[in-house]
């Protein structure tokens, strides 16, 4: 039998975020007040060492990661990793009432073929969401189908990257001597770190994940992901001078938002009315990620989106000295990491 000791403390782990320019990572414990950062940095990577999600070069990358690994405190320690979003696909898929270890079997069998992927050698992990409502004894004929009671299914979530783009990170990670205990989603992460700042929140919401070179869109429904997409948007460098600095920066800000917008636009459009239809409608935009002018984006964002409360991402709750608000914005994922249960 399995105890639960009350007087132990909840387990330090470390969260790790594979970007582009190297792998964020955080140690964390979930406590009563929120996340208590042990620790947390940036293991930076060469340029190109990752391209659209996958390492393209594996011995550099080991090579970054060995020198580094000395400066660690990492080591024989238990991490959560999260995959780029631009590897993820989400699915919904309808399944008949059988054991999660048969829903497994079956998936198996139908990513791929009836549910479609674009790779093949898929990782995956799916979520039930509830019973699928049943309708009126008709079929696509509309005559009554006499005798014939439509069998009882569930709707279920599907997660899925493929395997090979996995494989690589966990064979980098080899090299920090680190047991990877679990893949997740950075957008479940974030939606983690969300709920235990205990801010409440709406029903319908996006997360905004800015990074330098692209940004992660994820819309949810309560507590489900319905829709994840990585958008390519550069973010404009600061200047060196100084005294160009601020005037630079603010036209880069602006370029910036602009393009965020248009593509921000572009998805909720799609989300609220093509892909949903039902009147669903997005109350609330989360920002966060690597960006120095945060609040600023944000205010900008706030003048063209003028129909959604757009806010930063609560970070009052992760707890580190040495951890600023603005810092903190771009080790969400990492920490939220640590939140799985």
């Amino acid at each position: 039998m399995k105890l639960r000791i009350p007087f132990i403390q909840n387990p330090v782990r470390v969260g790790i975020a594979v970007e582009e320019d190297g792998l964020r990572y955080t140690e964390a414990r979930p406590t009563e007040n929120g996340v208590e950062i042990r620790q947390a940095g940036l293991i930076p990577l060469e340029a190109g060492s990752i391209e659209n999600g996958r390492i393209t070069d594996m011995e550099q990358a080991k090579l970054q990661l060995t020198l580094a690994k000395k400066e660690l405190r990492l080591t024989k320690k238990k991490a959560i990793l999260s995959i780029p979003t631009s590897t993820v696909v989400i699915r919904k898929t309808n399944q008949p009432k059988l054991s999660p270890d048969d829903i497994r079997s079956l998936l198996e069998i139908e990513l791929g073929t009836t549910i479609h992927l674009p790779f093949s050698r898929p990782y995956f992990d799916f979520h039930k969401i509830g019973e699928v409502p049943s309708g009126p004894d008709i079929d696509e004929l509309r005559e009554f189908a006499v005798g014939e009671n439509p069998s009882p299914e569930d709707e279920y979530l599907v997660i899925a990257a493929p395997g090979d783009v996995i494989d690589q990170y966990l064979e980098l990670l080899k090299v920090l001597d680190i047991e990877v205990t679990a893949v997740d989603i950075e957008p479940l992460a974030l939606y983690r770190l969300l709920r235990a700042s205990g801010v409440a929140h709406k029903t319908d919401f996006m997360f905004l994940q800015l990074g330098e070179h692209s940004v992660n869109v994820s819309i949810f429904q309560s507590d489900i992901p319905e829709f994840l997409r990585n958008i390519p948007i550069q973010m404009a460098p600061i200047p060196a001078s100084a005294e160009k600095a601020e005037e630079e920066s603010m036209i880069g800000l602006e370029s910036f938002v602009n393009d965020l917008v248009r593509e921000v636009d572009r998805v909720i459009n799609f989300y609220q009315f093509s892909m949903k239809n039902d009147g669903t409608r997005i109350q609330t935009i989360y920002l966060t990620g690597e960006a120095d002018h945060l609040e600023k984006i944000v205010q900008l964002l706030q003048r063209r989106l003028t129909s959604f409360e757009i806010v930063p991402l609560p970070v009052h709750h992760m707890q580190w000295p040495q951890l600023s608000r603005i810092d903190a914005q771009a080790f969400t994922a990492a920490a939220g990491l640590t939140l799985r249960g």
